[in-house]
């Protein structure tokens, strides 16, 4: 089994740097960098207007990611506190990026 580099992208570091609390998001780091090793059994791909993307869940943080097997990358979309029904909820600001074209779609 091969590894695959593990990326960010630029909302995900922005999302991550907003996190206040250094210890989670010290875990949340290791967390994704984990996914360097069989992404595809770390995690859960989803649906509808996420499809092509994968969650990984810690605790009650989500980090949204994309698997690039072409090329061995794990792109990070998105990480933050999955809060239903809040604007805070990770997949509500993953839902944002991707109306306003900050986060490319997956690749097909």
């Amino acid at each position: 089994m091969s590894s695959y580099a593990v990326g960010w992208t630029e909302p995900a570091i922005r999302l991550l740097e907003g996190i206040r609390d250094v210890r989670v998001r010290s875990r949340l780091l290791r967390v994704a960098e984990a996914l360097r090793e069989a992404p595809h059994q770390r995690g859960r791909p989803l649906r509808d207007e996420f499809s092509g993307y994968w969650s990984l869940h810690w605790s009650r943080y989500r980090i949204i990611y994309i698997i690039e097997d072409g090329s061995h990358v794990v792109r990070i979309a998105a990480v933050g506190m999955r809060a239903e029904g809040k604007p805070h909820d990770v997949y509500e600001t993953a839902r944002r990026l991707l109306s306003q074209g900050l986060l490319d779609p997956p690749a097909n």
